[in-house]
């Protein structure tokens, strides 16, 4: 099966990054992945971008990130795959977005300003594939880590996210089956040293870009990966 992991930061865009994107993709070829997606925090998020760049070119800058990436891996036979990782509201939770385009994206100028809802209406218009990030995660900056997101503006959530423990990804599977939601596998790694091979998914064909992975991602077709191993 072709592994791909699906939470990925990178010094390119991310303040928290710390790996290029460069060092990233040979990391995950030495792992015995074919892919990653690369969601770097975005407009709301702890984004290394200017914010006062017009739209336009606040999403160009983060693209070219991206396209750095996907161009190294296409050199060694990785695929770099578009993704976002973007706050939502006052509490600091975030979101995972897949199947949304760069030029998707400069064209909706009001997404800086969306509320879950909004995301999901976007998201969803275009064929793409929210899943909410870490849902449970307990950090000094995010407030009611407890609360449930509101499952009827999702898709999909992480039911295991390697940074957070065992009880809080229990309580994501919890509410990941009680709402009938698509579960993810996602590292949220920084270093590629660190986390990268030991979450994602597994399918029966290469993903190559962001529109197919959404639709892998609907079709539930896809196994997950926890603590490296396909389940």
């Amino acid at each position: 099966m072709f592994k791909c992991e699906m939470h990925l930061h990178t010094s390119g865009c991310s303040k928290c990054g710390i790996s290029t994107v460069e060092e990233m993709v040979l990391s995950a070829k030495e792992m015995g992945f074919q892919g990653i997606v690369v969601t770097d925090h975005f407009y709301r998020g702890n984004t290394c971008i200017d914010r006062n760049l017009p739209w336009e070119e606040f999403v160009a800058a983060y693209e070219d990130n991206w396209l750095r990436g996907k161009a190294f891996g296409e050199s060694v036979g990785i695929d770099v795959i578009f993704g976002i990782e973007e706050v939502y509201n006052k509490d600091m939770k975030e979101v995972l977005i897949y199947g949304i385009t760069p030029d998707e994206l400069k064209a909706e100028t009001d997404f800086r300003h969306y509320n879950l809802e909004q995301i999901f209406k976007f998201v969803d218009s275009h064929g793409g594939f929210l899943s909410h990030a870490h849902p449970f995660r307990d950090r000094p900056y995010i407030k009611n880590p407890d609360e449930e997101p509101d499952p009827k503006f999702l898709h999909g959530a992480e039911a295991f996210n390697v940074s957070d423990p065992d009880d809080r990804n229990e309580m994501a599977v919890k509410y990941i089956e009680k709402y009938g939601l698509k579960p993810l596998s996602g590292g949220d790694v920084h270093v590629c040293s660190h986390r990268l091979g030991t979450s994602g998914i597994a399918v029966g064909e290469r993903i190559t870009d962001t529109k197919q992975l959404a639709k892998i991602l609907h079709s539930g077709n896809y196994r997950m990966m926890i603590n490296g191993e396909i389940v």
